[in-house]
């Protein structure tokens, strides 16, 4: 390609210092193969606009961005230029990805859909549990005093078995958490605009009509959307506030 200093060589900076942050075993793992391919990769140690552009500058030119919390800009693809082929998400969100920078300057953006799913269901079952369990107040009840009557009126919590789960978004965190949640005996509904009511029966999930239907009927209602333009503000305080007694997670 033109755009390589070395038609053998392929650059690639990894914006964030391998010590910190998620998947600090997985990460060194997948340098190392990068390397093994030919690949000369850098790590960057400032995920700043300004601190992926020095690094950008530093280990000039660089042909591909692997980032996970990196604010990519479009000062940061001006940097690049004319090297920069690709950024590569290693996770989900890319909402610190401008997309349309990169869209217009033929800059293609991947990221890994599938990451981390399992985990991050649990801890969604995990928030979900605290929440309708009140398992805060009863902590620091019982550490306060030693011991927590479950009959004590605002520390005593709810059952989730029987009631209705509304999921908004049965993408791969969202139909995990579905599986989690049929295990405890709940009722689970969605709302997804790209999964039909066919694929969702065969998740034993069922599709709700609308987004308020979904939330004035639930108990609970979860989230598992990407954050852009499109789903920014998507949940109003109108919204789930149709129906008196429901938990939010």
């Amino acid at each position: 390609s033109d755009k390589m200093s070395n038609k053998n060589e392929f650059r690639v900076l990894r914006t964030q210092p391998v010590s910190s942050g998620l998947g600090t075993w997985a990460i060194p793992n997948a340098l190392k193969q990068i390397r093994q391919m030919g690949a000369k990769v850098f790590v960057g140690d400032d995920e700043t606009e300004n601190g992926v552009i020095d690094a950008i500058t530093r280990y000039s030119p660089i042909n591909i961005i692997l980032t996970t919390y990196g604010k990519i800009t479009e000062k940061v693809l001006q940097a690049g230029a004319p090297y920069l082929q690709a950024i590569v998400k290693s996770g989900t969100g890319i909402d610190a990805i401008d997309f349309p920078a990169c869209k217009s300057k033929g800059i293609p953006v991947v990221n890994i859909p599938d990451y981390g799913a399992a985990a991050v269901a649990e801890d969604a079952l995990l928030l979900l549990i605290t929440l309708s369990r009140n398992y805060n107040t009863i902590s620091r009840h019982t550490l306060a005093t030693g011991w927590c009557d479950p009959d004590i009126p605002y520390v005593k919590g709810n059952d989730l078995y029987g009631k209705k789960l509304g999921l908004v978004g049965l993408g791969h965190i969202g139909s995990h958490f579905a599986m989690i949640a049929l295990g405890l005996g709940m009722k689970v509904f969605a709302y997804d605009l790209f999964v039909d009511g066919e694929t969702m029966a065969e998740l034993a999930v069922c599709k709700s009509k609308s987004l308020e239907e979904l939330c004035r009927t639930s108990d609970v209602v979860a989230i598992f959307l990407p954050l852009d333009e499109s789903t920014k503000g998507l949940i109003s305080k109108e919204l789930i506030s149709s129906k008196t007694s429901k938990n939010t997670s």
